[in-house]
């Protein structure tokens, strides 16, 4: 718009004309500006869900699936031990009501290292950090591995909030490609190429997300495809993040979810999960 006013002036829309005149009233102008990386920060899966007008069938109840939450339909609750835990905690005492460690109650961290400890790698609370939901561990995990300008693989199909925290911290995402006629696995030459040429270009590859069991695909990885994933991972000194938060959500006798760490040998791992799918606690 043209339209100047005078200084310490508000400019304020008149809605109740077509046209697009103004009125002045009397106070200091603001003009708030976004910043960079407000307007860089966009969730693709709102793109899709907040633009769907469906018309509802009366007769039938509609399933969600653009939100991941397990309790939504009423079809998971979590189970008695964690609400009975959580009950007799806080009405006992205000132990569990306060600030926490900034990385989270040590009782809590001991448990996580305890249960996710493996053979050749006993976990401390010192590698255990709690964050508020597996969406801000996404947002830390990358934020501790990337600069401005830095790469990050993301798989394709895949969770959109590495793309949403790429564009928020000035990352690069590149996505590689799932095959769908391979069950969803990851299609290892093709990574391999998107690598390369990261590096041709001079960028640096920060990290590797890996979303087992998939998200949304619903696909579990082999021992051995995990395996060629880490070797990729090895070769070009690439770290992995581990996006395993639906790894107590596998209901097939034919598969078993395995963690990439298992797998990993000397390959760096964050490991990320979370009691809203494993505990139905989101």
């Amino acid at each position: 718009s043209n339209t100047q006013t005078a200084p310490h002036s508000l400019v304020v829309p008149n809605t109740k004309k077509a046209s697009n005149t103004v009125k002045v009233m009397s106070a200091s102008t603001w003009i708030v500006e976004p910043s960079l990386a407000a307007k860089r920060t966009i969730n693709p899966i709102r793109n899709v869900v907040d633009q769907l007008k469906l018309v509802p069938n009366p007769e039938k109840r509609p399933i969600k699936l653009s939100i991941g939450d397990p309790t939504l339909d009423g079809n998971f609750r979590p189970p008695s031990f964690v609400t009975d835990t959580l009950f007799e905690q806080n009405s006992k005492g205000l132990k569990y009501n306060g600030y926490a460690h900034s990385c989270g109650y040590p009782e809590t961290r001991l448990a996580v290292a305890h249960t996710y400890s493996i053979p050749d790698l006993e976990l401390t609370l010192d590698d255990v950090v709690v964050t508020s939901g597996c969406s801000g561990a996404i947002d830390m995990a990358m934020g501790v591995l990337g600069n401005e300008g830095d790469v990050f693989l993301i798989p394709l199909p895949g969770f959109s909030l590495y793309e949403t925290v790429a564009g928020n911290r000035n990352f690069k995402a590149v996505f590689y490609p799932l095959l769908s006629d391979q069950d969803w696995k990851v299609d290892i030459e093709r990574l391999k190429q998107l690598i390369e040429e990261q590096q041709q270009l001079g960028l640096r590859v920060a990290g590797l997300v890996v979303i087992n069991p998939s998200n949304p695909c619903g696909s579990v990885y082999s021992k051995e495809h995990l395996k060629e994933i880490c070797n990729v991972a090895e070769t070009y000194r690439v770290p992995i993040i581990a996006d395993e938060m639906y790894g107590g959500l596998v209901f097939s006798d034919d598969v078993t979810f395995t963690p990439i760490a298992t797998q990993s040998g000397p390959v760096p791992v964050l490991s990320l999960g979370g009691i809203a799918k494993q505990f139905m606690c989101p």
